[in-house]
């Protein structure tokens, strides 16, 4: 009835989650499995969860992703690869990640990598780091 609708739902064990994708939801969540990895990860890789956790805003950290086309930054960075274009400096956040028009994520993309006005990029900071790179780096509305 509404394709722009997102539907998440929560399925009881894995062999529900093709179940509920079939009855349209777009992404199903399994507790259990997500609690498995945790666990897991726990045993391997302790101080890795920790970093994760404040990255997932369940600690007391504040760490904000953000996504942004890059048609919302200034024309000054648009049509440019990242190293020319000053964004890191001015912006004072690192690009952790670039989705192509149509494409997937690329993580940690090269300083050669062109910001195309119809791609997306991925910022990561603090609320107070944010805020500054918003106000230096997007055109106004």
């Amino acid at each position: 009835m509404n394709p722009t609708l997102r539907i998440i739902s929560r399925a009881i064990n894995e062999a529900d989650e093709p179940k509920l994708r079939r009855a349209g939801a777009d992404h199903a969540v399994v507790p259990e499995r997500i609690g498995g990895y945790y666990m897991a990860t726990l045993v391997d890789k302790p101080d890795l969860v920790r970093f994760f956790t404040l990255l997932s805003n369940m600690g007391s950290g504040k760490i904000e992703f953000e996504e942004l086309p890059v048609s919302r930054l200034l024309p000054a960075f648009q049509g440019k690869t990242i190293e020319n274009s000053g964004l890191i400096q001015a912006g004072q956040l690192p690009v952790i990640a670039i989705r192509p028009f149509g494409g997937q994520y690329q993580i940690n993309p090269a300083p050669e990598t062109i910001l195309q006005p119809d791609s997306h990029i991925v910022v990561l900071g603090n609320p107070e780091q944010m805020a500054s790179f918003r106000k230096q780096v997007l055109a106004q509305n």
